[in-house]
């Protein structure tokens, strides 16, 4: 799935006037793909917010996300960035919902949610 409308290559670089506060995000996919949990990493802060996740459709993802993070202070989110799962279907109302943008990463670029990857992984090895 690809949402032109907000491409990862679209997002300031730093240096030029690049938001801080940017918050990744993903899903962990339980076995057999019958359950999930969404993950919420602040890049500057490390924090981490994890979504309940009865299911993994967008409309359910797009409820969660706007739950979890309609209680942040003014400026401690100024945009979300993803990967191009079918779960964002619904980015649009989540923009809509918290007033930023939503960035989605390249296929098969990692590197553009680093601070994502290096948790989860950090996490399943049991290393924090």
């Amino acid at each position: 799935m690809t949402c032109p409308s907000s491409p990862f290559c679209g997002r300031p670089q730093p240096g030029h006037h690049r938001p801080q506060r940017l918050t990744e995000g993903d899903l962990i996919i339980g076995k057999e793909g019958l359950s999930a949990i969404g993950t919420l990493i602040e890049r500057h802060s490390r924090i981490v917010r994890l979504l309940r996740l009865p299911r993994r459709d967008g409309a359910t993802v797009r409820r969660a996300l706007t739950e979890r993070l309609k209680d942040l202070l003014p400026g401690l989110l100024r945009s979300i960035t993803w990967d191009q799962g079918t779960e964002m279907a619904r980015h649009g109302e989540v923009t809509a919902a918290l007033g930023v943008p939503v960035y989605f990463c390249n296929s098969r670029s990692p590197w553009q949610r680093g601070s994502k990857g290096a948790s989860v992984a950090c996490q399943v090895d049991g290393t924090t």
